[in-house]
């Protein structure tokens, strides 16, 4: 096999923690941008005359196209290129295009404009987590990338919390006048309070420097082809298609679910935009971050004991405690039932996504980490933000038949799709040898 290079010196760690928060502030933005739409699901359907598959569609399709298309790419250029730089041409970009989505006059222009905003924020998470495998060594990274991904939930908790709040102030005429821009339907003003946030966190960015790669293999230079990559990787193959796999069903699990629960208690329990908005946004930050960030650190802590084995360990349990939790929240059959179960759901559903992807800036060689986190994405974001969504609305449309049982079809849906996910990780976690001194595990190990 190739040989790796010797390491760069260690940074400061206030320094690298400090990259982690600017990081992690930008993914704040950019979900809240992303996630927003998902409270403005009634007026959406009233101004266009929409079915819930076509609001599916605005939900998650629209923006996963884009959005996966171009993270292949967009890891290339961060496995050559400056990845800070790429990462504020990014920030620019997705604002714009959320701009887009508060001026677009129909269906399609929205559609359009959501595109867009896939568009540009696909190059984050590619760039920033290769650039956390600059600054953290293996065994102390997941903590890292749990952190940002648990900023995710904390964009998509404001999205829903302050979304809400801004929603229900929002003015009660149907049109709205904007200066240089003309009308807008009220509801879309939405979209530019959502736009404020990373433009805000893009100036504390600009303190970030691009770090000295570690981790690359010497016989291969600079660059190394995906192909190449996934010749390197094969030493572990049972990890690395079990942990995509898995984790893109379980995305698909937690974008559906986030996507029709505020719908699931406007249509079941009679609540409005702002109340659904503050409880779940409340989930979100305060329970999606805890257990983000605790599965992270609980994958650092079972490292040296299990090695890779880890990354597959921490999303089972995960998948474990949540199917019961989500059939019962979905059937509870009251709104306190709901309310309650939706804490501990958030919680335990989100516990493997920080750690499950620290796998690659862990384990991968530094030329080929982004293009890797970039195919995770592309597998997680079509068939998790693209498909989850897409299922329920599909199964309520179309097998239901009744858009008042949203009940049932987040029931169904979800525990199907994160059982299978349970399946694929106990499958990929019995094929793999246990911790030793073989494949991957051996060089982290020496790394760390």
């Amino acid at each position: 096999m190739p040989e790796r290079a010797p390491d760069a010196p260690d940074v400061k760690p206030a320094y690298a923690w400090f990259v982690v928060v600017t990081i992690s502030l930008l993914q704040i933005g950019s979900f809240i941008d992303r996630m927003v739409i998902n409270l403005l699901v009634e007026p959406m359907r009233q101004s266009f005359g929409l079915s819930d598959t076509k609001v599916s569609l605005l939900l998650g399709f629209a923006f996963a196209m884009l959005y996966a298309c171009m993270a292949i790419p967009a890891g290339r250029l961060a496995d050559r290129y400056s990845r800070v730089r790429l990462i504020v041409i990014s920030v620019i970009a997705w604002t714009l295009a959320t701009l887009g989505c508060m001026v677009a006059d129909g269906y399609w222009t929205l559609f359009l404009a959501r595109m867009l905003v896939g568009f540009g924020e696909a190059a984050l998470i590619p760039a920033g987590f290769s650039l956390l495998g600059d600054y953290f060594r293996p065994g102390k990274l997941a903590l890292a990338t749990s952190i940002v991904t648990a900023s995710s939930f904390v964009g998509s908790g404001l999205a829903l919390a302050l979304g809400g709040l801004v929603i229900s102030g929002l003015p009660t005429t149907e049109f709205f006048s904007l200066p240089l821009v003309g009308k807008v339907r009220s509801w879309q003003l939405a979209f530019g309070f959502a736009s404020i946030p990373s433009v805000l966190f893009l100036g504390l960015f600009f303190f970030v420097r691009e770090p000295v790669r570690r981790g690359v293999l010497k016989q291969q230079g600079e660059s190394i082809s995906l192909f190449s990559a996934l010749a390197h990787l094969r030493r572990d193959k049972a990890m690395w298609i079990s942990v995509f796999l898995g984790m893109s069903l379980i995305n698909a699990f937690q974008y559906g679910l986030t996507a029709w629960v505020p719908t699931f208690f406007i249509r079941t329990y009679g609540w409005t935009a702002g109340e659904i908005g503050q409880l779940y946004g409340a989930s979100f930050l305060i329970c999606a971050t805890a257990g983000t960030v605790s599965g992270g650190w609980l994958c650092d802590r079972l490292f040296v004991r299990f090695g890779p084995r880890t990354f597959i360990i921490t999303p089972l349990i995960s998948a474990a405690i949540t199917i019961p939790l989500v059939l019962g929240f979905a059937l509870a059959g009251s709104s306190l039932g709901s309310a309650i179960l939706v804490v501990p759901l958030t919680y335990f559903g989100t516990m493997s996504f920080g750690a499950a992807i620290a796998a690659i800036p862990s384990l991968a060689p530094n030329q080929i980490r982004a293009q890797l986190v970039a195919a995770y994405m592309l597998l997680g974001t079509m068939v998790g933000l693209g498909g989850g969504p897409w299922l329920i609305a599909v199964f309520t449309d179309y097998v239901l038949a009744d858009p008042m049982m949203i009940s049932r079809s987040i029931a169904v849906v979800s525990t199907s799709l994160m059982t299978v996910a349970g399946l694929i990780l106990w499958a990929g976690l019995r094929s793999m040898p246990r911790a030793g001194d073989t494949g991957a595990y051996a060089d982290a190990t020496r790394q760390a």
